[in-house]
């Protein structure tokens, strides 16, 4: 579940939110004007998979060049999936 909470009650009330989102899971959104600022999501417990990236629109080639492959950490990764090794 997401909330949307405006920017001055999260100020106000931010340490009860950061504890809801604890212990409901739920997701909040910061707004001001409308527009959202931030979102306040559950931490990942120790011991579960490490959260994934989806990127939306392909980055551009000089970035990414196409076949290579990365983690999350920004870690280039050999064709079978381990860490690239480099020098120095």
């Amino acid at each position: 579940m997401v909330t949307e909470v405006d920017a001055a009650e999260f100020e106000a009330t931010c340490l009860a939110l950061i504890q809801q989102v604890a212990d409901d899971s739920t997701e909040i959104v910061v707004v001001k004007d409308g527009q959202p600022l931030a979102k306040l999501v559950p931490a990942t417990p120790p011991g579960e998979a490490e959260p994934t990236i989806t990127i939306s629109e392909a980055p551009p080639a000089e970035i990414f060049p196409p076949g290579e492959r990365w983690n999350a950490h920004g870690t280039k990764l050999s064709p079978d999936g381990s860490a690239w090794a480099t020098d120095g």
